[in-house]
C-alpha cells in the first residue's frame, strides 16, 4: 500500500511538471568542463611512478595516467577535431596498468539510480593496431576509477562517430574518468589509441525530485505566510516556482502570503543551477474571518462565516429591498449562492448575526 501511494505522489507530481515545463529539456543537462578539449595547461599527472609529475593536459582535465595527448589541428596534422581545434588520444596497452586515463570534477553530483546519457565522437587513429573502446567511470576522487559506468562500442572507421552512453549510478558521483582498453586479447604486447572528441552534456533521462524542500508556513492575523526551507544549498541558488493545482504560476518569489477563500493546495517547485528539481506543496486552511467573494463569470456569491448560530444572508437591491434572506447552517463554514436570475444592477449583500448586526456587507454588480 506504501509504494502505490508514492507510486500515485510520483505520478501527480509528474503531471505538475508537464503543465510547468512539457519539454525534455526540463529534466536538465549538466556539462562536461571543457567538452570539446580545448587549450592545455601544465598539470599534475597522478599514479605514475616513482612519483606524479607535470606535464600538458586539457584545460579543466587532469591526466590520470602518464600523458594522454590533448592534440590540436594544424595544416600538417592528418586529423581534423570533430570539434574546435583539439582532440583526445590516449594509450591503452594490454596490461590495465599501462592504460592513459583523464579525469575531470563535473560542476554537478551524479545522484544513484538516475539515468543519464551523452554523446561522443570517436574514431580510430592511424597508428592503433588494435581496435579499442572508451570506458567511463565515476567516483568521488579525482583519477579514481572505482566503478565502470559505461563503455562504447569498438571504433570502426577513420572517419569520427558519434555514439551515445548511458549510465545510472550506483552511488552517488562528483568526478568521471576517462579510459579505454583493447578489445582483442593478444599475446603479443599489442595497444590501442583511441581518439576522442566533443562531449555532449549530460542528459538527465529519469523525472525524479531532489527531497531538499519543505515549505513552513506561518499563520498571520490576516494571512498565511509560506517559505520554502532547504535542506541544502541557500535560496540564492534556486529558481522558484509558487502555482496551484491547476499548475498556473502565483508568484515567483521566494516568499508568498495567502489568504484562501476556501482549503487550498499551494505547491513550489524549485531548479537549482545544475536543473536538478526539487518540490514541495501544503495545504492551506482559510482563516477564520467572515468575507464573500463573487465571482462574476459565473454569477455566483461565495460567503464564509465562521459564527457560532442564527447567522443570516440577506441581498437586497439598490433601493434596500429584500431579494433573498437565507439562515446559515451553523454547522458549515461555507455557502455559495446562486444569482445568475438577477437582472442586471447593483445589489447589496448583508451578513447578520442574530440580533441583526451587520458583520459583512459587500456591494455586487451583476452584468448581463
Amino acid at each position: 500500500m506504501k509504494k502505490k501511494l508514492q507510486s500515485i505522489q510520483l505520478k501527480i507530481i509528474a503531471q505538475f511538471m508537464l503543465v510547468l515545463c512539457p519539454h525534455i529539456s526540463c529534466l536538465g543537462q549538466i556539462k562536461f568542463p571543457n567538452p570539446s578539449f580545448e587549450d592545455t595547461t601544465s598539470c599534475l599527472c597522478y599514479d605514475t611512478p616513482p612519483q606524479p609529475y607535470y606535464y600538458y593536459c586539457a584545460k579543466y582535465w587532469d591526466n590520470c595516467r602518464f600523458s594522454p595527448d590533448p592534440t590540436t589541428y594544424s595544416k600538417d596534422s592528418i586529423i581534423h577535431p570533430s570539434d574546435g581545434n583539439f582532440y583526445m588520444g590516449i594509450w591503452c596497452a594490454m596490461d590495465s596498468y599501462f592504460r592513459e586515463s583523464i579525469s575531470s570534477k563535473l560542476p554537478c553530483k551524479l545522484y544513484r539510480g538516475i539515468k543519464y546519457s551523452f554523446n561522443i565522437d570517436l574514431r580510430d587513429s592511424y597508428a592503433s593496431p588494435l581496435k579499442g573502446i572508451v570506458e567511463i567511470y565515476g567516483s568521488n576522487e579525482i583519477c579514481k576509477r572505482d566503478k565502470l559506468l559505461c563503455f562504447s562500442r569498438p571504433t570502426t572507421d577513420t572517419n569520427w562517430q558519434t555514439q551515445k552512453l548511458s549510465f545510472i549510478p550506483d552511488d552517488d558521483i562528483n568526478y568521471i574518468t576517462i579510459s579505454g582498453r583493447p578489445i582483442v586479447d593478444s599475446v603479443v604486447p599489442l595497444y590501442s589509441y583511441l581518439l576522442f572528441d566533443n562531449l555532449s552534456p549530460l542528459f538527465i533521462d529519469t523525472f525524479f525530485t531532489l527531497p531538499i524542500i519543505k515549505v513552513i508556513s506561518t499563520l498571520n492575523t490576516n494571512n498565511t505566510q509560506l517559505t520554502p526551507n532547504f535542506t541544502e544549498g541557500t535560496a540564492n541558488e534556486y529558481s522558484i516556482r509558487w502555482y496551484k493545482n491547476d499548475g498556473a504560476t502565483i508568484s515567483n518569489n521566494y516568499t508568498i502570503t495567502v489568504n484562501p477563500f476556501q482549503t487550498t493546495t499551494y505547491h513550489v517547485w524549485a531548479k537549482d543551477s545544475c536543473n536538478y528539481n526539487s518540490t514541495d506543496s501544503i495545504v492551506v486552511e482559510p482563516i477564520p474571518t467572515n468575507t464573500m467573494y463573487y465571482d462574476a463569470t459565473n454569477k455566483t456569491l461565495g460567503l464564509r462565516y465562521f459564527i457560532i448560530e442564527n447567522a443570516s444572508f440577506e441581498f437586497n437591491n439598490i433601493l434596500g429591498q429584500p431579494e433573498q434572506c437565507i439562515t446559515l447552517d451553523k454547522s458549515q463554514t461555507y455557502k455559495s449562492i446562486q444569482l445568475y436570475t438577477y437582472p442586471a444592477g447593483i445589489y447589496l449583500a448583508f451578513l447578520k448575526n442574530e440580533k441583526g448586526k451587520i458583520l459583512w456587507s459587500q456591494k455586487i454588480f451583476i452584468n448581463n
